[in-house]
């Protein structure tokens, strides 16, 4: 059983071939119903994006294209890195992570949150974060 506290990374369903070209389905596999989705592109290389965390909203990251490196700290200061450069894999984060993330030159970053957008729900502090 998949523990909802923590971030994992999600597999996708896939189905194709390389003479065609492939489908990834994100269906029953995101573990909420996505009330927003929103994507980040044309993105100079490197680019540093997040800086934040989320008090309720959970998230799941999916590069589409590129790569996308993300950096999650809990409010102990334990750090988790993953590295998301396949369509077919996602990275589910929960609340309460803070979140930091570097784009490819022109990686595409498909998002989904479990909420509509509520800017009380961030948290822009670091140092307020971590003394929570």
């Amino acid at each position: 059983m998949i523990d909802l506290l923590l971030p994992y990374i999600v597999e996708f369903d896939t189905f194709g071939k390389p003479q065609l070209g492939f489908l990834t389905i994100a269906d029953e596999q995101l573990p909420f119903k996505p009330q927003r989705l929103y994507w980040i592109y044309d993105t100079p290389d490197n680019a540093e994006r997040g800086g934040h965390a989320h008090k309720e909203n959970k998230n799941t990251l999916i590069c589409i294209q590129g790569v996308v490196i993300v950096s999650l700290e809990d409010c102990d200061g334990n750090q988790l890195d993953f590295v998301l450069d396949n369509p077919s894999k996602g990275l589910f984060i929960p609340a309460g992570y803070w979140l930091d993330f570097k784009l490819s030159n022109q990686a595409i970053l498909l998002c989904t949150a479990s909420m509509s957008h509520d800017p009380e729900d961030y948290i822009r502090d670091k140092d307020e974060f971590l003394n929570q």
